[in-house]
């Protein structure tokens, strides 16, 4: 468990306190009434040649931002041939 001092997302903060960092997965999980604010103004699915226009998630830990830029959080899937993220 690490200290976490908060999630922002485009021009969203959210303060916590605790996390766990599991080095195993790439996936970013949580309770649903953590995770909602943070995610509900990202679509679910996109074309990945406009992930461009979409906010950083950065993560504060112990005072210092770690950056995901979209092309970090979101999965590239293909459908039919077109490529979705």
């Amino acid at each position: 468990m690490i200290g976490l001092d908060s999630v922002s997302v485009g021009d969203k903060k959210i303060y916590y306190t605790k996390g766990i960092v599991d080095t195993g997965t790439s996936a970013i999980v949580g309770p649903k009434y953590l995770i909602d604010p943070i995610i509900k103004d990202l679509p679910s699915k996109t074309l990945c040649g406009s992930l461009g226009s979409l906010p950083n998630l950065i993560f504060t830990i112990g005072g210092y931002d770690y950056v995901l830029t979209p092309n970090d959080y979101y999965l590239r899937v293909s459908t039919y041939g077109i490529p979705y993220c």
